[in-house]
């Protein structure tokens, strides 16, 4: 009953223990429709908002079978009941998994969509087939990284946001306080049997980055990534997906870049060769919080 791993209980539990519910639809005693969600309130609006360090979440609706139009209407007519299931709220920001493709009850329902973008492999069985799709300088980064660092999975949560705060810095700006999330999230995702952590290190046993990637038997995620800003050009990063492709593709089928509308890191994934695939991000503004938007703009404008 759900579209990825981020909208399994388990997930849920790790990144907002106790704060997450689910609205669902039943046919003869059977859930066919499902859409978790996360209640913020507020001293004055109630929002309906993402959990941290989650790619997507929105709903699942069963497959219903017969003619394409049928299909479409009893989709649809599941989602209308999804959308009159969610509790009362002022706000809401969504982003939902690329799966589902009709929107249209929400925008029937006040909704608005932006289109997202992530990259995707389908199948990451075949490394021949991912390496001849790697852009040039990938290539030449993983080839240049591979003589002079070596690939493991011995690095802990502490040791990973260390690189993620360098990260930061380098930008100059403050590292997000997930600290505690990562710790939930790799707790949780372990007891599944749905973590890879890398670090690429050299002969010194310096770590130059590190990773996180979580997966399931349908899809592996590329979550996390740190890197030291003094060993920027040693391709570590470039290295690290290519050598999560191929050891995830002892666990699972896809691979799924988990996006990015961050134009330097859009970049970056593209030149994997992966396929760039839409989804939607769906929201609802209050009314006192759509005026506060019109005025900022009209100030900063």
């Amino acid at each position: 009953m759900n579209n990825s791993l981020f909208e399994t209980d388990w997930w849920l539990d790790a990144v907002a223990p106790k704060r997450w519910d689910a609205v669902t639809v039943e046919r003869d005693g059977q859930v066919v429709a499902r859409l978790p969600y996360i209640l913020q309130k507020g001293r004055f609006q109630t929002s309906i908002t993402m959990p941290p360090l989650t790619q997507t979440l929105g709903p699942w609706i069963l497959k219903p079978e017969g003619k394409y139009s049928n299909r479409l209407s009893k989709t649809k007519d599941l989602t209308q009941e999804l959308i009159a299931a969610l509790p009362a709220h002022d706000n809401l920001y969504l982003r939902f998994h690329h799966s589902f493709t009709n929107w249209l009850p929400f925008y029937w329902d006040g909704y608005t969509q932006t289109t997202r973008y992530t990259y995707k492999f389908e199948d990451i069985g075949n490394s021949e087939t991912l390496w001849d799709g790697f852009q040039k300088n990938i290539r030449t980064d993983i080839k240049k990284a591979e003589s002079r660092l070596s690939v493991s999975e011995d690095i802990d949560t502490e040791k990973f946001f260390t690189l993620l705060e360098k990260t930061y810095d380098r930008q100059n700006r403050a590292a997000p306080d997930i600290k505690t999330h990562i710790n939930h999230i790799a707790t949780a995702a372990k007891d599944n049997n749905a973590l890879l952590m890398l670090v690429a290190t050299d002969k010194n046993g310096t770590p130059h980055a590190a990773a996180i990637f979580v997966y399931d038997e349908r899809c592996a995620y590329y979550l996390l990534g740190g890197a030291d800003p003094e060993h920027r050009n040693s391709g570590a990063q470039s290295l690290l997906i290519w050598e999560a492709l191929k050891r995830l593709s002892q666990k699972t089928k896809a691979f799924d870049f988990e996006g990015s509308m961050n134009r330097d890191i859009e970049r970056f994934f593209r030149a994997f060769g992966a396929t760039q695939t839409p989804y939607f991000e769906i929201s609802k503004q209050s009314k006192l919080l759509a005026a506060k938007s019109a005025l900022k703009a009209m100030i900063t404008s």
